[in-house]
């Protein structure tokens, strides 16, 4: 099991408050595609519907088109958040982190 130690979770923190949801959907993409290819953690602004935002750890798996967009998979390893797979429309993502610490693989990573 990857975890996320005081040292990367404090610098995620920190990229999450100063940084504001500027990125541009396809700046987004790209990020997440060469997070994917890398196999490497990425730290994500994400706006649930109610439109609070907030940071997440993840360890991403693939993009995928669904009914409302396009959706990252992965894994949430954010800590004090329930860690398991999770699907975030990349549409209320609004920015990315792509971390230097890659993970190990639960399954296949799909780029």
């Amino acid at each position: 099991m990857n975890s996320i130690d005081k040292q990367h979770l404090a610098e995620a923190t920190d990229w999450f408050e100063r940084t504001p949801g500027t990125m541009k959907s396809d700046a987004i993409v790209a990020h997440i595609r060469q997070a994917l290819s890398k196999v490497k953690i990425i730290n994500i602004n994400y706006t649930k519907l109610s439109g609070a935002a907030s940071l997440r750890i993840t360890e991403p798996y693939e993009m995928k088109i669904g009914e409302y967009g396009v959706y990252l998979y992965a894994y949430d390893i954010t800590p004090g958040k329930k860690q398991s797979i999770k699907k975030f429309l990349v549409d209320r993502i609004t920015n990315v982190l792509i971390s230097k610490r890659g993970f190990r693989a639960r399954w296949p990573v799909k780029i």
